[in-house]
């Protein structure tokens, strides 16, 4: 069997280095290649592919390499990926094999969910990941707990993406300003305040404490806008280019262990969804994220509207469940 592994060199900041790997595994367990990891101190942390052996240089010394570079941001389509990699078994599968790949080279969980219901592969690809990395997370974090989680209290986390990205993408007039489909958009605040509108519906009669985190710099309107609600904490935390690990560990933690998480397209909530196996995420569609199973996934249109009946049904079976 052929080995397969990520290297991270495509750039980007916390969220973008796990699309890559999460990406490499997707096509790993597409086309039964065996996924080794990279040892990376900053992706430790997460526990992704934790009981794989390490692709260490002596290891594969005598290894063919076969080399795949990017970038593909959006991820390979189906006919494509099945060109690149279809063969690499029959071809390889009875020599010493390392397949590496750079530079973005990845195809997302979510879109295997399609591919899957389509017939054109036999796993449920994206189910696997999510229970992989769910359970992976949790036993390599054992012993962290959430800094934000109340007794008795519905548990919400946001994610606001601002910072100094949002600079950037005004002084380039980038596409992330206009298209909601394209990674990185900026929702206004009226997005998130509708969605805090129907969570309040969905657990009336509950108490509920949401909790946004966001960047120190540009975070003056989502204060602005949230200061005077009473069940709202605002949490402007370091600057994702000043690249503080252990403050970016205790979020993310809180984010994945939340009752609800409520994305925005920013590589590091969109990552977060494959981490919550039974959570529930509130997310918009777009590039990077769509067609998730609409038991636990709830997408929002452009204004923040979703389907916050069904997000109670399932709050109150799994809160059925705990209660045996």
């Amino acid at each position: 069997m052929v080995d397969l592994t990520v290297v991270n060199n495509s750039g980007g900041f916390h969220g973008h280095q796990l699309k890559d790997v999460l990406g490499g595994i997707a096509i790993a367990k597409i086309f039964g290649f065996n996924y080794v990891r990279r040892k990376n101190p900053y992706l430790d942390f997460f526990g992704v592919g934790c009981d794989r052996p390490v692709a260490s240089p002596l290891r594969y010394l005598f290894h063919k390499k076969i080399r795949i570079n990017g970038p593909v941001w959006n991820g390979l389509d189906y006919k494509k990926a099945n060109k690149i990699f279809g063969d690499i078994n029959k071809k390889y599968g009875n020599r010493k094999c390392l397949l590496m790949l750079g530079n973005a080279m990845r195809v997302h969980p979510c879109q295997t969910i399609k591919w899957y219901e389509d017939g054109l592969i036999k796993r449920n690809v994206f189910q696997e990941i999510v229970d992989e990395t769910s359970r992976d997370f949790m036993h390599k974090n054992s012993e962290m707990v959430s800094t934000i989680s109340e007794k008795g209290c519905v548990n919400v986390t946001v994610y606001i993406n601002r910072g100094t990205w949002y600079d950037i993408a005004r002084r380039r007039n980038l596409k992330c300003l206009k298209d909601p489909k394209v990674p990185r958009y900026f929702f206004p605040m009226s997005y998130y305040k509708r969605i805090l509108e129907q969570l309040r519906k969905s657990f009336h009669g509950r108490k509920m404490h949401v909790h946004i985190y966001t960047e120190k710099t540009n975070s003056g309107e989502i204060f602005e806008a949230f200061s005077k609600e009473k069940d709202v904490t605002v949490h402007a935390e370091c600057d994702r280019a000043e690249r503080k690990h252990d403050n970016v560990y205790q979020i993310f933690y809180n984010m994945v262990e939340s009752d609800v998480m409520v994305t925005c397209s920013s590589a590091f909530s969109v990552v977060a969804t494959y981490f919550r196996k039974d959570g529930m995420v509130i997310y918009h569609p777009h590039m990077h994220l769509f067609d998730l199973p609409e038991d636990r996934y709830f997408a929002t249109d452009l204004k923040g509207n979703f389907d916050y009946r069904k997000l109670r049904k399932r709050f109150e079976k799994i809160e059925s469940m705990k209660n045996g």
